[in-house]
């Protein structure tokens, strides 16, 4: 068997004090930890005061081929699998691979355990799949990088609630959307922060874009403040959809702490991983068995393991090919008796001693919180340590011994893999809290371990990185002037202290003893002499400044801010004249004045002083023209003029612009413009001098003048016997709207543009026309004279009033009604002596008795500019009372019945079903709707709806060839219907009279003939 000699702590009587000086570089990137044995652990120092510790580096770059402290592994059983690890030296980066439905891990060592840890890594990955996920674990974070088919990125933080990684219906994640800015030559590079004081990682990629999440496990936040991250650093990548490969690239990691954290460090060349992550060393050709290459694990192995002989016979592998034996076993313990439990543990303990030929190093119970009384019996048998749980150890403040109240001695730390217990303290509290363990109490834990042939992982070097100076503790105090210690270095472990100070001294003062010191690159070293006080001497001050601004225009404020070093005292000089003007730190100055000043810092202490100059540029301030104008209108109607007046200031020039299109069309100061088409305009004034242009706008709003309307009509007559009937027309302009009231009663009479009014009272009446449109209103009057036809006064022709000429009139017949709304009223032509028999409407009034009117025609109606299409059979007028009645407010369903003689129609050729009645109306014929109702032996009887009553026509269609039909009566015809309740007139045209009052040419006929029979009888 192989068995560690474990040292706890290395034999060196040394003290290592790093002191940062200013202005001196810091230590070498490859400079390693003193007292370790591994190249790859560099300690650097990042920032002049503060910030961040660097502790390990891993570059792709500055190797040749797969490093010894790389490994990959595969958790797929038996240990086979598509995974590969490879070096890209054209990338030069280390390259992890693995095929579909594979997944793998590369583990890295060389890490230290800390807290407060800030891990930074760039990743690529090349992928045929949809989604390619590289992720980096840390024993506290898990963090993925995702690629897409698109060549996009995003970062995930995962953790889960219930404590266990295994169960992903816990799991949950937040992530963002790397920008493509930052994805340079297919890489990423994450920064992961881990901040042990509230469990969380804070993961960023870039400024501003960061999100945070807790510890990956809820067993990882509930560990003790003074626990640890433990060095578990490793790469775990998979791919997921149709692609069946992927290539991760991974070109870097860094490794770095806080300042303000001390932390011993054990060794970092532990491996990661335990039993169930074997190495995979190649791909698709099975697994190699993992060989040590130099570096340290510890085997984690449970139940399943033990009973497994691959499992049992790969273990024993790892011990062969340099691996020192130090097992961990699992075996989840229930809480039992104490016998029961003694019992358990001592057979299992036997059990792995035979099966593996080594004692367990520690005991872990993951499954309750067992009594003190299980550990206590499993160290003072086997020298084992009891763990509560499967993550590892930390430490309880102050234990000296194990008792039941402090027993949870050693606590979570990693399943996977090395023992690594680490003090660690936060220097910027205070008080601070003690370090956890008694270092001599430990050292008995190890030498008894050892002394039993129990191999823990070596402790040989502890490593400390602190701002002392802000750190109260037990063991360490400081004052302005003084780093105090109390720390026992006869066992001669060194420590690593980070002091500010400014100067490199050839020696500190020792409570009055020199001591001697070695200068290196990084820092000096002192020998060690125990315990005591030493001073640093206080080095001179060191001047300097800073300021919100170097110039601007009069008058300009200047913040000026101090940030001397070492310094009790500043004086400023702001104007170079040699005064002292203040002697605040961070004061505020006004330069009044144009000019170029000099400022200067004087910063003092005890020791001397220093200072420190800059220049304030303080110029006019330029004066640019303010462009202004006024017009004398902001709007009209086209064509609109508008005179514009120029009020700008410091203008040297100035430009208008009328219409808004970008041309200048004037440099005139007070321009005048018209405005000749409709519309809304911007004008622009630009006023220039020789620092620079403004500009000002206006609009101008152009609009139509508004047209108003303008009443007038005409009548056919202005005065005439009662009953007269007047013919209105409308011959308004521009108007919408109208409305007559031809009797001067207030009451609107009609609203056509023409109708007929008859007046059947005597008197001087006002028609009056009143039209309107959008814009206003107008109206016109005319006087309409009535009188009573005297007994002995001349003929008016039968026209009584009608707007028909009496000339035309061939004959007429008059019927009257008394109309009650509601009721249907029917007007009866008995005489028939005009083509029409009867006409027939609804009442929606009740007017009394109405008085309807049909006049046949000797030609067309004077009152239509032209004769209907077709052959006209006859013309007529029909007015129904007043004009303004016969309105479809007043009747509806109106309907005419007419006769035609068979004779026309077949002297003429007519196709009977083309004779239609037409009305004139809206200044052109308009057919009305026309069906056949009856015949005789002398006439067709027709009827035709119409939605009022003017001049008609009655026509027909001549057939394309001429034949000659004769028109018998059908059988069953009946006369049109009459009405007994209407009375009927007949009045004879002027014409009509005339004949049959005098012999005429008949008389002249008859004599010419009784003449001639008279010349004859002769002969």
């Amino acid at each position: 068997m192989n068995f560690h000699s474990f040292q706890p702590y290395a034999k060196y009587g040394l003290l290592l004090i790093i002191i940062s000086l200013v202005g001196t570089a810091y230590a070498d990137t490859n400079q390693p930890v003193p007292g370790t044995d591994s190249a790859s652990s560099a300690i650097t120092f990042s920032g002049q005061n503060g910030g961040e510790l660097q502790l390990w580096e891993f570059d792709a770059s500055n190797v040749s081929g797969v490093p010894d402290n790389v490994y990959t592994a595969s958790c797929i059983v038996p240990y086979t699998s598509n995974v590969s690890l490879t070096y890209n030296s054209v990338l030069r980066s280390i390259d992890s691979s693995c095929w579909n439905n594979d997944s793998g891990e590369t583990y890295f060592t060389g890490a230290y355990p800390t807290v407060n840890e800030n891990l930074t890594f760039t990743m690529g990955i090349d992928s045929n799949s949809p989604r390619a996920y590289g992720y980096m674990h840390t024993s506290v974070a898990y963090v993925g990088v995702i690629h897409s088919s698109d060549g996009s990125y995003e970062i995930e933080s995962l953790w889960y609630d219930n404590g266990s990684i295994l169960n992903a219906s816990q799991l949950n994640s937040s992530s963002f959307q790397i920008p493509k800015a930052l994805v340079i030559n297919n890489r990423v590079t994450v920064s992961i922060h881990s901040y042990e004081s509230n469990r969380t990682n804070v993961i960023t990629v870039g400024p501003g874009l960061s999100v945070t999440t807790p510890y990956t496990t809820e067993k990882t936040r509930e560990l003790p403040y003074t626990n640890v991250i433990q060095p578990l650093i490793y790469t775990e990548y998979y791919i997921s959809g149709t692609g069946n490969w992927a290539n991760f690239h991974l070109y870097n990691i860094k490794q770095s702490i806080p300042r303000n954290t001390i932390t011993p460090y054990a060794r970092n060349d532990i491996m990661a991983f335990g039993l169930d992550y074997p190495n995979a060393t190649n791909n698709k050709q099975g697994t190699d068995f993992l060989i040590s290459r130099g570096q340290s694990a510890s085997v984690y192995v449970n139940n399943a393991n033990r009973e497994n002989p691959d499992d049992v016979a790969y273990a024993k592998n790892l011990f062969d090919h340099g691996f020192e034996e130090c097992i961990h076993f699992y075996p989840g313990l229930e809480t039992v008796s104490l016998g029961e439990a003694e019992y358990e543990i001592t057979w299992q303990m036997d059990n792995i001693s035979d099966t593996y030929g080594s004692t367990p190093a520690s005991w872990s119970s993951s499954e309750n919180r067992d009594n003190i009384t299980h550990a206590i019996y499993t160290y003072n048998k086997y020298g084992a340590l009891y763990r509560n749980g499967p993550m590892g150890m930390g430490f309880v403040p102050n234990v000296d011994t194990l008792t039941n109240a402090t027993w949870d001695w050693w606590s979570e730390g990693s399943a996977h893999g090395a023992i690594s217990p680490c003090f660690t303290h936060q220097t910027d509290i205070n008080p601070a809290i003690p370090y956890s363990i008694n270092p001599d109490m430990f050292e008995t834990f190890v030498t008894n371990l050892n002394s039993k042939g129990i191999n823990l992982v070596d402790f040989s070097n502890w490593y400390y990185s602190s701002m002392a100076q802000t750190a109260t503790t037990n063991i360490l105090q400081s004052d302005a002037n003084n780093l105090k210690f109390q720390l026992n270095t006869n066992r001669g472990y060194p420590v690593n202290m980070n002091i500010k100070t400014a100067i490199s001294p050839l020696d500190l003062d020792c409570d009055g003893v020199s001591i001697p010191f070695t200068q290196t690159a990084d820092g000096i070293q002192f020998m060690s002499v125990g315990n005591g006080t030493y001073t640093l001497k206080v080095p001179l001050p060191v001047a300097n400044f800073t300021s919100n601004t170097k110039g601007g225009y009069a008058p300009l404020t200047v913040q000026f801010n101090d940030s001397s070093e070492y310094a009790t005292s500043v004086n400023w000089d702001f104007n170079g004249d040699g005064v002292i003007d203040s002697t605040v730190n961070d004061p505020v100055h006004e330069y009044t004045t144009p000019g170029n000043y000099t400022v200067n810092l004087t910063a003092t202490n005890g020791n001397g002083m220093n200072s420190k100059s800059a220049k304030i540029t303080v110029t006019d301030k330029p004066i640019l023209p303010v462009a202004n104008f006024t017009s004398n209108t902001k709007g009209g109607y086209a064509p609109l003029t508008v005179q514009f007046n120029d009020s700008s200031e410091y203008a040297t020039s100035v430009s208008w612009d009328f219409n808004g299109d970008g041309v200048s069309d004037t440099t005139v100061n007070d321009p005048v413009h018209e405005y000749t088409t409709p519309g809304l305009y911007t004008v622009n004034l630009t006023a220039t001098n020789g620092n620079g242009t403004n500009s000002k706008s206006a609009t101008i709003n152009v609009t139509e003048k508004p047209v108003q309307p303008v009443a007038n009509f005409n009548t056919n007559v202005t005065d005439g016997y009662a009953p007269l009937s007047v013919l209105f027309t409308d011959c308004s302009q521009d108007a919408t709207w109208r409305s007559w009231d031809v009797n001067n009663d207030g009451i609107e009479d009609s609203n056509e543009a023409s109708f007929v009014y008859v007046y059947t009272s005597t008197g001087t009446y006002t028609a009056k026309l009143t039209v309107s449109n959008a814009n206003g209103t107008d109206s016109k009057t005319a006087v309409i004279t009535v009188d009573k036809k005297s007994s002995g006064g001349s003929n008016h022709g039968g026209g009584g009033g009608s707007p028909e000429s009496a000339k035309n009139i061939e004959v007429k017949e008059l019927s009257q009604v008394f109309i009650t709304n509601g009721n249907p009223a029917k007007f009866n032509f008995t005489k028939e002596v005009t083509d029409v028999l009867y006409l027939s409407f609804d009442a929606k009034k009740t007017v009394g008795k109405i008085t309807t009117i049909v006049e046949m025609l000797k030609n067309k109606s004077t009152l239509t500019p032209e004769a209907p299409e077709g052959e006209v059979y006859n013309f007529l007028n029909i007015w129904v009372g007043n004009s303004g009645y016969a309105t479809e407010g007043n009747i509806g369903n109106a309907v005419v019945c007419f006769k035609v003689e068979k004779s026309w129609i077949q002297d003429k050729g007519i196709d009977q079903s083309s004779i239609i009645l037409n009305r004139y109306s809206d200044k052109k014929w308009n057919p009305l709707t026309t069906k056949q109702s009856g015949e005789d032996g002398k006439y067709l009887y027709f009827t035709a709806e119409t939605p009022g009553f003017s001049p008609f026509a009655i026509t027909g269609k001549s057939t394309a060839k001429e034949t000659v039909t004769e028109i018998l009566p059908e059988p069953g015809t009946q006369d049109p219907e009459q009405n007994e309740n209407t009375k009927a007139e007949v009045e004879q045209t002027p014409e009509q009279k005339e004949k049959t009052g005098m012999p005429g040419f008949e008389m002249i006929y008859c004599i010419i003939g009784l003449l001639g029979v008279f010349l004859y009888k002769r002969k």
